[in-house]
């Protein structure tokens, strides 16, 4: 077992992920990277890095995938891609379909070296790995188990600000790609929203990965200090710096992030609670489809009086 620690955000996309894992990776001991998962098939396609440069321009990114090819001369980027993704996929069934056979070896393997490399690149034991609980990234918590100490933080997001954020970036993606919209977007949302949450409780239930601690978006965007404080009393590690920095206003430097919201590639973060938007941007119908998500959410503590 690595000596290395993993801080594992996982959760739905457009839950504010990438910002809690920038604020979490400014501790003396863990660096930020985003969605890890993503770096093999990121590194060759123009990805710009929260530094400036793209993956293949940045000095930290170009080090990290140099000394892991030397390491494993017969591994390629995409080779090393298709195995994380096999394993990581839903389609692996909770892990039930893999023991011991030679992808799941090739898999570890992998991520033994990369973890290695990135922790010894950055001078810091801990990582903070932003990949999610998408269902291509759905298994990968347990995965990792087998190979590092993972540290799981669940962050959730109210439904309904998670369907407005997705509705806005079709929105975006029409207007500036004109990238046709998807259909019934806030309905396939709602489901896989409920779905993603669930299957981070079935992890625990099977006793593949519980949860160290549930973060919420809302609560830690109007109270960080107090996120933070939870946080770090869970994985142990002092966050004291980051909430000093954080109550003086000092902007978060997003480190080496390859992916996420549009703010790292400013460079920095600052953590703001603003009114949901959800309230303007929902029509009837698509606040009476989020009902779905009612009894989960609810768990959470959303949706407590559902209404405008």
């Amino acid at each position: 077992m690595n000596k290395k620690k993993i801080l594992y955000v996982g959760g739905y996309g457009r839950s504010g992920s990438t910002l809690l894992c920038a604020v979490l990776g400014r501790s003396d001991q863990t660096v930020p990277v985003g969605e890890l998962k993503a770096i093999f098939a990121h590194y060759k396609q123009g990805r710009k890095c929260s530094c400036g440069e793209n993956l293949e321009g940045c000095k930290f990114w170009s080090e990290v995938i140099q000394d892991f090819l030397e390491e494993n001369k017969d591994i390629s980027l995409e080779e090393a891609n298709r195995v994380t993704e096999t394993i990581e996929s839903y389609s692996n069934c909770l892990m039930l379909r893999y023991r011991n056979t030679e992808i799941e070896k090739r898999y570890q393997r992998i991520w033994q070296s990369m973890i290695d490399i990135v922790c010894e690149k950055s001078g810091c034991n801990y990582i903070v790995d932003a990949s999610k609980s998408s269902s291509i990234a759905c298994n990968r918590v347990a995965a990792l188990t087998n190979i590092v100490d993972v540290e799981h933080i669940h962050l959730v997001r109210d439904p309904r600000s998670v369907v407005a954020s997705m509705l806005s970036a079709q929105e975006r993606r029409l207007q500036k790609h004109g990238i046709r919209p998807v259909a019934f977007l806030d309905l396939r949302t709602t489901i896989s929203w409920s779905m993603t949450n669930i299957y981070i409780h079935m992890l625990s239930l099977l006793g593949l990965k519980k949860v160290q601690v549930r973060v919420s978006y809302e609560e830690f965007t109007k109270s960080p200090k107090k996120t933070m404080v939870l946080v770090g009393e869970a994985v142990d590690i002092d966050f004291s710096q980051v909430i000093e920095n954080i109550e003086q206003s000092i902007p978060i430097d997003a480190g080496h992030i390859f992916s996420g919201d549009l703010q790292r590639i400013k460079g920095e973060y600052q953590i703001s609670a603003f009114p949901p938007k959800w309230r303007n941007q929902l029509n009837s119908f698509q606040h009476c489809v989020v009902w779905l998500t009612y009894p989960i959410a609810r768990c959470y503590g959303f949706l407590k009086i559902f209404s405008r």
